[in-house]
């Protein structure tokens, strides 16, 4: 029996000459293992919004949720994203972009640190997120929740229950909390020979706090095109 990947990403987010090289091998099942919601926010945090003088963006859905309902509010502040993607995502905004050096909340390290002590930072999160100690400057604002309901469980354990994994792709700490939790309720054999794939250091400690190591990308750019490339032996 064909060994079977398993990626906790949306398919709509990989990119379509990528989904091709992964099919080309085996049996891909995408599980995000989530279910992401914007919130409502209250009238101070959109007053925060309002007020900064820098935002940051950390986050697709992060980004496609601040475009959605938020971007009016202010149109001037500098907006500080992981990636060029997501700069593209914010192209027809009038706001100043600046992308990290890396994509990862480490690449901000520097242009933040060197905000004047005037500026207004506010981050703009899910209810997951964590910051790096060295990021723990500015104010946070929820704008998503990452939701996992009984029935979205019970409805990928059944989906997951046929497949033996030899590679798995996690892509964040909570989706790691919640594979462990669905490889609590399947076959121990359908994981054996599983070798675990992240994109960062953030999931790889993660991993790593339960004994399990995990290949990462070599540098911090394109790192999903790199994680994929590995798992595909190229």
């Amino acid at each position: 029996m064909a060994l079977a990947w398993l990626l906790t990403y949306p398919q709509e987010r990989v990119a379509r000459p990528l989904q091709e090289q992964l099919a080309a091998h085996t049996t891909i099942v995408y599980a995000p293992l989530r279910e992401l919601v914007p919130t409502e926010l209250t009238a101070a945090q959109r007053t925060q919004i309002a007020a900064s003088t820098a935002l940051v963006l950390t986050s697709h859905f992060g980004v496609t949720t601040y475009l959605a309902k938020w971007a009016r509010v202010n149109t001037t502040a500098t907006i500080y994203v992981l990636s060029t993607k997501m700069a593209e995502m914010l192209r027809a905004v009038p706001n100043p972009i600046v992308v990290a050096a890396t994509e990862s909340q480490r690449g901000l390290i520097a242009p933040l640190s060197h905000l004047p002590a005037t500026a207004r930072l506010t981050w703009l999160l899910g209810d997951h997120a964590q910051r790096l100690p060295e990021l723990r400057l500015g104010i946070p604002v929820v704008i998503y929740r990452n939701r996992w309901s009984p029935a979205d469980e019970a409805a990928i354990v059944k989906r997951l229950r046929p497949e033996t994994f030899d590679k798995v792709l996690v892509t964040s700490p909570s989706n790691w909390q919640r594979l462990r939790t669905l490889q609590a309720q399947l076959p121990a054999a359908g994981w054996q020979q599983a070798t675990y794939y992240v994109l960062g250091d953030t999931t790889a400690a993660a991993l790593r706090a339960d004994g399990i190591s995990a290949v990462k990308p070599r540098t911090k750019q394109d790192v999903l095109a790199q994680v994929i490339a590995e798992m595909c032996g190229y």
